[in-house]
């Protein structure tokens, strides 16, 4: 069985070469790893220090379009049997892999959740939380954490996800967390560690993007909630 790791990266000098060697070192409870980093247009440095690793594939996009658009960009080359989003900087620890990979199955979804063990907060965690009272009402859910970057999906979803049209956050935050429930497959949450950075670290995800999360959230919830109604 093979475990393919998506990495999209954005200007991440400082904290590349630290994550990919977590995630090279990661236990995956016997997975073959295979790991994909996507470089959306860094222009920090990031480039050449990817450049130099060879047991990763390297994917370099030719603009910078986004973290959603950087993941479509690797998808393509999956060729493992699950598939697993990794954020390029250390607020998601690798250490947590074995623990996600127990759950997955081909009729299952696993997400990490911040939120089934004590974490530290940032400023964002209220609209983190208010993004997902809205996800399990619009969508009948009980999850406790669907803006996590760690979701791992059975390869068989690729299609589906190289179908979304959004390019930014809202790809990985909602829309991906939407395709399994469109394809009725089971939603696991495991806890995992998680360690927010600050805007001075290089945190990207902002405001602007959280309110746009949420209005996208309600019109997909009740687009949703329209059809199943049919």
């Amino acid at each position: 069985m093979k475990l393919s790791i998506i990495i999209p990266v954005f200007n991440e000098k400082n904290n590349i070469k630290t994550i990919l060697e977590a995630v090279k070192k990661a236990d995956t409870n016997q997975f073959e790893k295979e790991i994909i980093v996507v470089d959306d247009y860094s222009t920090d440095g990031s480039r050449e220090i990817l450049a130099q690793d060879t047991d990763i594939t390297l994917i370099l996009a030719e603009k910078n379009k986004g973290k959603g658009a950087a993941i479509k960009l690797g998808l393509p080359c999956v060729t493992g049997d699950f598939i697993l989003f990794q954020d390029a900087d250390m607020e998601y620890s690798p250490d947590n892999y074995k623990d996600l990979l127990h759950k997955v199955s081909n009729e299952t979804v696993v997400f990490g959740s911040r939120y089934l063990q004590k974490n530290k907060r940032n400023h964002l965690s209220s609209g983190a939380q208010m993004v997902n009272y809205l996800f399990n009402i619009l969508f009948a859910t009980k999850i406790t954490d669907v803006a996590t970057c760690y979701k791992i999906f059975p390869a068989s979803l690729q299609k589906d996800l190289l179908k979304i049209k959004d390019n930014d956050f809202v790809f990985d935050v909602i829309q991906a967390s939407i395709v399994p429930i469109k394809k009725g497959l089971m939603i696991e949450e495991v806890p995992i560690v998680y360690n927010p950075r600050t805007y001075k670290e290089g945190k990207k995800l902002k405001i602007k993007h959280g309110i746009r999360i949420a209005v996208i959230t309600i019109l997909e919830g009740i687009k949703y909630r329209l059809m199943h109604k049919m």
